[in-house]
């Protein structure tokens, strides 16, 4: 048995919304309440010696952990990870909606749009993953007299 290739539309109609406003509500809901219960009780250890670790809780509960994700250091990744979950949930939706024969083809705008949800934090968290191991922050360069000669050392001193 042969299959025939999937069918991508280009008409706009009330489907090629459905997709996006489900996603969009997924994941709305995802972040307001799983991300943050998963989150609560969150703890890091650090290696303090040969199995001995330092453990610090950063949160104690589901309201903390919605304050870490709304701080500033944090609104990147959410912003990237919110992107490309709601993609990947439209891309899923117009599957589902194809194999249930509610709809006859893939909608092209919305196939554009949740590939784009999913590319663009991809391609951007690899470039800010590649520029931080290249580029390292001044404040991030230990002071150290190991690779420093002598003369330097000594027209350096006051």
């Amino acid at each position: 048995m042969r299959y025939a290739p999937p069918l991508i539309t280009h008409d706009i109609t009330l489907w090629s919304f459905i997709p996006l406003i489900i996603s969009i509500g997924f994941a709305y809901g995802f972040f307001r309440f799983f991300v943050p219960r998963s989150l609560a009780g969150l703890q890091v250890a650090f290696p303090t010696g040969p199995m001995r670790y330092e453990v610090h809780t950063i949160t104690k509960d589901k309201n903390e952990a919605r304050e870490l994700l709304r701080s500033p250091s944090m609104r990147f990744g959410v912003i990237a990870y919110t992107m490309a979950l709601t993609g990947a949930i439209i891309i899923v939706i117009e599957f589902v909606l194809l194999q249930l024969r509610i709809i006859s083809a893939y909608d092209s705008i919305s196939l554009l749009i949740g590939l784009a949800l999913i590319s663009l934090p991809a391609i951007i968290s690899t470039a800010t993953s590649l520029t931080a191991q290249i580029i390292r922050p001044q404040g991030q360069i230990k002071a150290t007299l190991q690779d420093s000669s002598s003369g330097r050392i000594a027209m350096e001193s006051p």
